[in-house]
C-alpha cells in the first residue's frame, strides 16, 4: 500500500533511516510551486517547501523534477530564495519555469552558472534562459514558451548543436513577418532533431489573427 504525503512526513520523524527514505519520496517531484509578490498572496505551502529546499541539503538533493508557477513581479527576496533552492538541486533532471521572462531575467542574475548541473529537460520562456541552461549541460529536451524571432530560435539550435549531447526534442513559438516566409523559416531551422514543433505567428498582428504551421524533421 502506498503512503500518502502526510504519512511520509510523519515517517520522517521516526528515525534517521526513515527520514532518508521518506524525504526521497516526498521531494522526488516538486510540482506547481507558486510564487507571488506579497505576503497576502503568497501560497504558504509553496513558500514553506521552497524555504526547505533552499536551506536543507537532503530534500534538495532528492528533487528530480521541479516546476514553478508564478507572476512576473516576484520580490527580489523570493527570487534569491528560488536561486538558492536550485543551486542545491544537484540531481535535478527536468525544470519548468512558468513565470515569464521577467522572473527568468532576475533569476539568472542570482543563479550560479553551473547549477543545476545534471539537467536534461527544460521548459522556459526566454531564449536567454535556454542559452544559459545549455552551457555545460546535457539537455536533450527543450521548450520555449514565449514567442521569439527565427534568429533567436536559430541561435538556440546552433548552440545546442555544438554541445556534447545535442537537443533531440524542441518546441518553440516563432514570429515571422509574413505568411510567405514561414516555409523559409522552417527550412533554416531544420537540424538533426528527432522532433521539432514550431508554432508560427505573424508579427504585428492581433492575438486573434495568428497563422500556425507545424514541421517535423525526418524520422529516426
Amino acid at each position: 500500500e502506498l503512503l500518502n504525503t502526510n504519512d511520509l512526513f510523519a515517517a520522517m520523524t521516526v528515525s534517521r533511516l526513515f527520514y532518508q527514505h521518506a524525504v526521497t519520496l516526498v521531494y522526488f517531484s516538486v510540482r506547481h510551486i507558486r510564487l507571488f509578490g506579497s505576503g497576502d498572496d503568497e501560497d504558504a505551502a509553496s513558500m514553506q517547501c521552497l524555504r526547505t529546499l533552499a536551506t536543507s541539503p537532503q530534500p534538495a538533493l532528492a528533487v528530480r523534477h521541479f516546476s514553478v508557477r508564478g507572476l512576473p513581479w516576484q520580490t527580489p527576496a523570493t527570487i534569491a530564495l528560488l536561486a538558492r533552492a536550485l543551486s542545491r538541486m544537484h540531481n535535478l533532471v527536468s525544470l519548468e519555469l512558468d513565470g515569464g521572462p521577467g522572473l527568468e531575467t532576475d533569476l539568472l542574475v542570482s543563479l550560479k552558472p553551473d547549477m543545476p548541473p545534471n539537467l536534461q529537460a527544460a521548459s522556459v520562456a526566454s531564449h536567454q534562459t535556454a542559452l544559459f541552461l545549455l552551457a555545460g549541460r546535457r539537455i536533450s529536451n527543450l521548450r520555449l514558451t514565449a514567442p521569439h524571432t527565427s534568429a533567436d530560435i536559430a541561435l538556440v539550435l546552433e548552440t545546442a548543436r555544438a554541445s556534447d549531447v545535442p537537443i533531440r526534442h524542441f518546441q518553440a513559438i516563432v514570429e515571422v513577418p509574413s505568411v510567405g516566409v514561414i516555409s523559409e523559416t522552417l527550412e533554416n531551422l531544420d537540424s538533426d532533431l528527432r522532433t521539432l514543433s514550431l508554432e508560427c505567428r505573424l508579427q504585428a498582428t492581433s492575438p486573434t489573427c495568428v497563422s500556425a504551421a507545424s514541421h517535423s524533421p525526418r524520422a529516426y
